[in-house]
């Protein structure tokens, strides 16, 4: 089965961050660094992109219906206009209520067939979930993907899971991938023996999920004994603390995600770090 995939939107660029499936920005309006659908076209060349009009006299992918943006009234003849220049399903976004509320009735009657819009719902609150009547049951269909926080990573980023064929029917896979590194692997602590660690999972949607991580520590470029050691995959941030150190004493410390069966492995990230003093 084919994992979701991952989505960040923003109105000021320097919140972006690497490692997502796809990323979503403006090609209209006047806030932060809007529009600013260019920018993440070339500071993320190998992702999906997905390109949001404020205004529904402007072109583009998706269609964001807020207040002080487009209304439920204009998603249909939006709609109608961006299927006639070649786009395949265009996105309406808004939130859930008013998705379900105000948004699905005028495309409806306007004769629109749920196969060919791509229905993309804002409900925090309820944690990572796409609306639908299986999930949070707010949304009388199933939507094609949510925005489910609006502070990802503490930044002013939004978060969106989607589903693999959002942007089209996903590539079959490839036998031979691999996770992408662990991300934002830190040294949170080291006292005299011991060390403490952090890191995000690779985010990248694989076809199979992280089972595990293994974890070395390194001196002089020899594993330390009784490593390398094994950490469950938990929540993000992981969080870790080992020891059989010595005090005072520069170490490495490298971290990679593993798949069920121990293939699979990611790249190691690695930090480096010194023991408190005894």
């Amino acid at each position: 089965m084919t994992a979701n995939l991952v989505m960040y939107d923003a109105d000021q660029n320097d919140q972006f961050m690497p490692g997502a499936d796809a990323y979503a920005a403006y090609v209209d309006g006047g806030l932060a660094d809007q529009p600013n659908y260019a920018y993440i076209v070339s500071e993320f060349p190998k992702a999906h992109h997905l390109s949001i009009a404020l205004f529904p006299g402007h072109d583009a992918d998706a269609l964001d219906i807020e207040g002080g943006a487009a209304t439920p009234q204009s998603a249909a003849d939006w709609y109608l206009r961006q299927k006639a220049r070649g786009i395949e399903r265009p996105v309406l976004y808004a939130a859930v209520s008013e998705m379900e509320a105000d948004v699905v009735p005028a495309i409806l009657a306007a004769g629109v067939d749920r196969k060919s819009v791509r229905i993309w719902t804002a409900h925090t609150g309820r944690g990572e979930h796409i609306c639908g009547p299986g999930t949070c049951g707010l949304l009388s269909i199933d939507a094609d993907g949510t925005q489910w926080i609006f502070t990802a990573m503490g930044r002013s980023l939004d978060q969106s899971v989607l589903l693999p064929d959002f942007f089209g029917a996903p590539p079959p896979p490839n036998p031979d991938w691999v996770f992408r590194q662990v991300r934002n692997l830190t040294k949170t602590g080291a006292g005299p023996h011991s060390v403490a660690l952090s890191w995000g999972s690779p985010a990248t949607p694989e076809p199979l999920a992280v089972e595990h991580y293994q974890i070395v520590i390194r001196k002089d470029g020899h594993d330390v004994d009784s490593y390398p050691r094994v950490e469950a995959k938990g929540v993000n941030p992981e969080t870790w603390q080992g020891g059989s150190l010595t005090p005072g004493t520069e170490y490495e410390a490298l971290v990679r995600a593993v798949a069920k069966g121990g293939g699979h492995a990611s790249p190691w990230a690695s930090v480096v770090f010194t023991t408190a003093a005894a």
